[in-house]
């Protein structure tokens, strides 16, 4: 693929993490349960002299839950650099919405910086977060030792926000307003696979980005489709653009079976891959 010249600007990036792809066969029900694994790679200027590197591992497990409900479990676990507190990790479980956005309900998450020696967690980086999104209203409830806490005459003088402390550890409670559309950027990875086809109309939503920053005015459209050479065969490939406010553009590369295979943002891409290891880590 490398000299290939007719391929999209977005393709032509990560051409050398498709040597040797090979495409996934059989059947796909994007509605039901499954398990898909990315290897996570990070996209460098040219000037850097260090183009792409492979940086770690995204599984995304699918479980539908009653009638309109589905869970979705992330964990992803980067490590570049081999410098302490140069990886990071987030394992996340989240209810969603079998909507077109895959809207987030309630979710649980933790996440720590990485030793990349060692694979383990960094001492004091580690935050959990629990959340839901009821009453038209978002509900977030993080704690860590990562949060310090700013006292209220410290915050009137920074005019930032007041940080209560809990038992050593920072705690932070956040509610606001929930907007009419809303997705995450771990949603989209559901939602995009079940939408019907490409003749969609364009979604506009509201996105919480690691369920966290809630970034406003996204818009996911498809895009286009064609024909690439992936393992010594032709592939259809299929993809949606996602921009928005806040954000690095996102194109999604869907099969014809719907399964999401590349996803890629200005400095960091997902390749599917079903080898890919993430790291197991509690902290």
């Amino acid at each position: 693929m490398a000299n290939e010249p007719t391929l999209p600007r977005s393709l032509s990036k990560v051409s050398a993490c498709l040597e040797g792809f090979t495409p996934p066969v059989g059947s796909f029900d994007p509605h039901g349960a499954w398990e898909h694994r990315y290897a996570v790679w990070v996209l460098f200027p040219a000037q850097s002299g260090s183009v792409i590197q492979r940086a770690g591992a995204l599984r995304l497990r699918r479980e539908p839950s009653g009638r309109d409900a589905a869970t979705l479990d992330v964990t992803l676990s980067t490590t570049m650099g081999g410098r302490v507190g140069s990886g990071y990790y987030v394992h996340a479980r989240l209810t969603c919405a079998t909507d077109r956005l895959a809207t987030p309900r309630s979710w649980e998450l933790k996440s720590c910086m990485l030793d990349a020696a060692t694979g383990r967690a960094v001492d004091l980086t580690e935050t959990q977060q629990t959340g839901q999104v009821a009453g038209g209203m978002i509900r977030r409830q993080t704690v860590g030792n990562a949060l310090r806490g700013v006292p209220p005459s410290q915050a009137e003088r920074n005019g930032t926000e007041a940080i209560p402390y809990l038992g050593g550890r920072g705690k932070v409670e956040r509610t606001v307003p929930a907007p009419k559309a809303l997705s995450s950027n771990w949603s989209l990875f559901d939602a995009l696979q079940r939408l019907p086809g490409n003749n969609v109309e364009p979604l506009a939503f509201d996105m919480l980005e690691e369920m966290d920053l809630l970034k406003p005015n996204q818009r996911l459209a498809y895009r286009r489709s064609l024909e690439l050479p992936l393992s010594d065969q032709k592939v259809k490939l299929h993809c949606f653009e996602h921009l928005g406010e806040g954000i690095l553009p996102y194109e999604y590369w869907l099969d014809d079976q719907r399964r999401l295979l590349i996803a890629v943002s200005g400095m960091r891409a997902f390749i599917f891959d079903p080898t890919a290891q993430v790291a197991e880590v509690n902290p």
